[in-house]
């Protein structure tokens, strides 16, 4: 798996996908599936961690709770999102990692595009690249609005996957970010 994930940060590095927007120094990546059975939280992980290690400063976003450790009290995402509250955490290999914090509910409800337009950009101040873990594609408003600021949406699905879920996917992802789809089978 390693050495599939360096594959793909090399395909993401030389792609010639142009960015969403020019005044952005990071390249934002967000990671979707295809259903609530697919943890996109893995790929995220695994795809910032390389690119952590190619001497880029990364960071890693959780916007979803699927990863056991997405909350730890802490403010996160959602948070920096509403208030302008920022906490960022170093994982154990030294990950900068933003979770999603502790409003999630109420927050990804009250969240506008240009909130969330303002927070991204802000964050590409201080990195390379930003890793978006949205989890499923389409859950809220909030996770669009994510996908619509995004220069790369990949879709993390398992070979098993039922086809109309992932045509789903797929279909909502180029409504929302034409051109940015890319896709990614994953044996989790």
């Amino acid at each position: 798996t390693d050495m599939s994930m360096y594959r793909l940060r090399n395909s993401i590095q030389l792609s010639d996908i142009p960015p969403l927007n020019e005044k952005r120094r990071s390249k934002v990546i967000a990671v979707v599936s295809d259903s609530s059975d697919v943890r996109s939280s893995d790929i995220a992980s695994q795809l910032a961690k390389t690119f952590s290690t190619s001497t880029m400063e990364t960071l890693l976003i959780e916007t979803t709770t699927e990863n056991d450790t997405a909350t730890n009290g802490s403010p996160g995402w959602c948070d920096y999102v509403a208030r302008n509250d920022r906490t960022v955490g170093r994982d154990n290999s030294g990950l900068s990692v933003m979770t999603v914090g502790n409003q999630l509910n109420s927050a990804e409800e009250q969240m506008s595009l240009a909130q969330v337009r303002g927070a991204v950009t802000s964050l590409s101040a201080d990195y390379d690249v930003i890793v978006i873990n949205v989890g499923p594609a389409a859950r809220n408003i909030a996770s669009d609005f994510i996908l619509a600021q995004c220069d790369i949406a990949l879709v993390v699905t398992r070979p098993a996957s039922p086809t109309a879920g992932l045509r789903r996917t797929i279909t909502h992802l180029k409504s929302l970010a034409p051109h940015r789809v890319r896709l990614v089978m994953s044996e989790m």
